[in-house]
């Protein structure tokens, strides 16, 4: 049975400079050599046990949630819409 007081450790197979591949590191060294915040990084290692260069490439987000700059695509919609902003009286 492991030792639960012993530290979760990952192993590295990228090719990263800062690591050698193979070699097993734990969240406090990767947050060292990686210079990145600690947080990202436990939250990225979360039900991990293997990490890549790619743990520390910054995520891009998708401009308007992924959607098309219009959320209403036909004709139809697009009337449908402008009238649903039209206030009762």
């Amino acid at each position: 049975m492991a030792d639960p007081t012993a530290p979760n450790q990952y192993k590295f197979v990228g090719d990263d400079p800062r690591f050698t591949e193979g070699h097993f590191y734990t969240k406090n060294e990767i947050i060292k050599r990686s210079n990145c915040n600690q947080h990202t990084i436990r939250g990225r290692l979360a039900n991990q046990r293997e990490f890549t260069e790619d743990l520390f490439v910054r995520k891009q987000k998708i401009p308007n949630g992924g959607r098309s700059e219009s959320a209403c695509e036909t004709h139809i919609e697009k009337v449908s819409a402008k009238w649903l902003k039209v206030a009762l009286r």
